[in-house]
């Protein structure tokens, strides 16, 4: 099936190596999810800019078609 990916690392680890030097709005979970394959439908976190600094939130991973 496609659209799916990996994480094994933790939120603290892409964001000091995407963004070291910007401000954390919110909190996130300290250990990561630890999956080879994450399919559509599992809660993930992602990193998004914001106005303030960079959010993190979780996320339905996957796409609905209209």
């Amino acid at each position: 099936m496609c659209g799916r990916y990996s994480i094994y690392e933790s939120m603290n680890y892409y964001l000091k190596e995407l963004a070291p030097e910007q401000l954390v709005v919110n909190g996130y979970d300290l250990c990561p999810i630890e999956r080879y394959n994450v399919a559509p439908s599992t809660r993930v976190e992602i990193i998004r800019p914001t106005q303030e600094g960079l959010s993190v939130d979780k996320v339905r991973w996957g796409w609905e078609p209209f």
